[in-house]
């Protein structure tokens, strides 16, 4: 059965007060809730007129409210929208919502007066208008376009129900504007990036998960675009079907263009401004997985003849300005579509496509010799120079030939003309590969070189610029070859890597280098010894576990181990690196981006990464106290660096000049011939005591 229930039991736990007037305004019924709300004890209310619990500014009002609704009385709910207020038995003023309702009696009409005290209402509503004025103080302010957008139909088409932020620097359009006409951020798009970005929409939406956009919205102020960077979180309402983003779009134009010119940096020769080595590599390669289709295919590999003797005899710049006018020469000589490259030092490159046979890149050969050997006049001194040309040709991909390797053939054939008297071309010839046999016989001679000792580290300090102080050591393997004598890493790293050596040679260069860390004197006891990673151990699926290992049974502590990998060994697949990088970092170990500038040059995946360290690679550091566009890249990579929490180190300072250049770009520390050479462990304490700032 249901549990019996009085009136008067309902009425006295009602949550609202209860106060029930007569016809004279004077209070004839209340219950608990009454007492409580107002300070009263019932036998205080019992018979006293309303006004008791009015503030007195009100009562006179109240009193002409009153005798109106006796004239006329209806039932009144709360929530009518009239300021009224109740006076606690203290004489508090508080705010209240009142409904009445007439209840007519044999001793007359009643009003029912149903009391709701507001105070904790109000309270809420202030403190949310407080927040809703802040949140709308702190959108307008920001420098990122925050929005939300609800749409049943196209992802892109969205309706904007909310924008903030300057929408008007970006897009040349207020936020209200936006709001008035739907799809106007839509038709801003360029048109080129909205296939990519529709995909992209559409896929965040049907995983349901966050992601980061990346596309160009015009300004209708300057009709200049702006690169957006826009990161979504998507929402779907289960109960309408329709889907919604949150959004914050960020004007990342300078970042792109910053981007652009580190790339351009990286992919062209600061000294002539064509590409460089990795730009023509780049091309080679796309063009080898091109054929047959195009025609036969040529590489020029093209080297001065004499230009060491005109660089020592008239001087470095001199060198220089002979170097960018014959760059300008081969350039105006060669067809379009053919693509000519710096490749280092006096050595050039071209790559010559569709063609029918060996006379037509002989052709090409003989006229970029007849352009190297006009006389040109260099700092008032007529000079004649000329060139050896070595060709290599592909017909068709009957065998898999890497870009590496048809430039090893062309170089082959360069050195072959030379030999032949300078001045002219030569083609490969297969009777060349003996090159190719001396270098399997290097991998043969590599591959027991660790098991017979032969190979070494030694060590280069890495120094504070600001304090003087010795910070690092990075380890750097030497081949000590019972033939050729001592035979530096650029002779046999590339080889370890193609082979999978680099593997247990990698293993033994971390063993070494923490036992030795770990041995250093008490002066040297904090100093942190960094290690080379490459692109296959990074990819070893047990390299966490070989670097916890190798930690144990040094008992180094792991904050002294730095682990270094380059640009291009990070990028080779970005997600696992991330992955194992976060997961060495878990170990407690240091990481450092190595020889930044020389690949990617991207500063949106340092975010990505957890480095502490980014090294400035020795181009760069190179042109620091002469060459102001790089001054100002270096000072803005320095800079984002360390909004990063990144520390600096500038590699390769061989001068002072190069030195006060770093430390004025806010270098934290550099590394040099200027500080020290790489030397064997056991003199690494003496000449790190030996060493003073320059």
């Amino acid at each position: 059965m249901p549990p019996q229930l009085t009136l008067a039991q309902v009425f006295e736990s009602l949550p609202d007060a209860v106060v029930c007037v007569d016809q004279h305004a004077r209070i004839v019924v209340v219950n608990a809730q009454a007492e409580r709300m107002f300070g009263y004890h019932r036998d205080e209310l019992l018979g006293q007129p309303l006004a008791l619990l009015i503030p007195e500014d009100a009562r006179d009002r109240h009193a002409q409210h009153h005798e109106r609704y006796y004239r006329r009385p209806v039932a009144r709910p709360m929530g009518v929208g009239l300021d009224l207020r109740g006076r606690r038995k203290d004489g508090s003023v508080f705010p209240v919502d009142i409904s009445l309702s007439p209840l007519y009696t044999d001793d007359g009409l009643i009003v029912v007066s149903a009391i709701r005290d507001l105070t904790e209402q109000r309270r809420v509503q202030a403190e949310l208008r407080e927040r809703e004025e802040w949140h709308r103080l702190l959108l307008n302010n920001i420098h990122d376009v925050v929005y939300l957008m609800s749409a049943r139909g196209d992802p892109l088409r969205g309706q904007v129900l909310a924008v903030y932020g300057p929408t008007q620097a970006i897009t040349g359009h207020p936020p209200e504007d936006f709001l008035q006409d739907p799809e106007l951020w839509f038709r801003l798009i360029h048109p080129d990036d909205l296939p990519d970005l529709s995909a992209r929409t559409e896929r965040l939406l049907a995983r349901m998960a966050p992601g980061t956009r990346v596309y160009r919205i015009r300004n209708v102020e300057t009709g200049e675009y702006r690169w957006v960077e826009d990161r979504v979180v998507p929402r779907l309402d289960a109960a309408t079907g329709t889907w919604s983003l949150f959004g914050v779009a960020r004007d990342i134009t300078e970042r792109k263009q910053f981007e652009h010119k580190l790339l351009h940096l990286a992919l062209h020769d600061p000294l002539t401004g064509l590409p460089n080595r990795r730009w023509f590599t780049e091309q080679l390669e796309a063009a080898v997985q091109s054929r047959p289709d195009r025609g036969a295919l040529a590489v020029l590999f093209l080297d001065l003849d004499g230009f060491k003797v005109i660089n020592d005899s008239l001087g470095h710049r001199a060198g220089d300005d002979l170097l960018r006018a014959v760059g300008q020469r081969l350039r105006q000589r060669l067809r379009p579509g053919d693509r000519l490259a710096r490749l280092g030092g006096d050595e050039f490159a071209v790559l010559l496509e569709g063609l029918r046979g060996p006379r037509d890149a002989a052709a090409v050969a003989e006229r970029l010799l007849a352009a190297v050997g006009e006389p040109l006049t260099l700092h008032g001194r007529e000079v004649t120079l000329s060139a050896s040309v070595g060709i290599t040709l592909l017909h068709t991909p009957a065998r898999s030939l890497r870009p590496g390797e048809l430039l090893q053939q062309a170089d082959l054939a360069m050195y072959r003309a030379k030999a032949e008297g300078k001045g002219r071309y030569s083609f490969f010839q297969p009777a060349l590969q003996e090159q190719v046999t001396a270098r399997l016989e290097l991998e043969r001679a590599l591959r027991h070189a660790l098991a017979r000792g032969e190979l070494a580290l030694h060590y280069q300090p890495e120094v504070d610029l600001a304090s003087g102080t010795v910070v690092a050591a990075e380890a750097l393997l030497r081949w000590r070859h019972p033939d050729r004598g001592l035979v530096l890493p650029g002779e046999f790293i590339g080889l370890a890597e193609e082979t999978g050596l680099i593997l247990p040679i990698g293993r033994w260069v971390l063993e070494q280098a923490c036992g030795w860390a770990r041995r250093l004197p008490a002066a040297l006891a904090d100093l942190m010894v960094g290690v080379n990673v490459s692109a296959r151990q990074l990819h070893q699926p047990d390299l966490v576990e070989a670097v916890a290992r190798v930690l144990a049974t040094s008992a180094l502590e792991p904050a002294r181990l730095r682990l270094e990998l380059t640009e291009s060994v990070a990028m080779q697949d970005p997600a696992q690196a991330a992955r194992l990088l976060h997961q060495l970092k878990e170990l407690g170990v240091r990481l450092a981006l190595d020889d930044f500038g020389t690949g990617y040059s991207s500063l949106s995946y340092l975010r990505e990464f957890p480095f502490d360290t980014l090294k400035l690679d020795r181009s760069f550091v190179r042109q620091l106290a002469h060459d102001r566009p790089t001054t100002a890249i270096v000072r803005a990579v320095v800079a984002a660096a360390h909004e990063l929490g990144l520390t600096v180190v500038a590699e390769g300072i061989e001068t002072r000049q190069q030195l006060m250049a770093a430390y004025a770009v806010h270098c934290d520390s550099g590394q040099g011939y200027l500080f020290g050479r790489p030397v064997p462990p056991e003199e690494f304490p003496h000449q790190t005591a030996r060493l003073r700032m320059p």
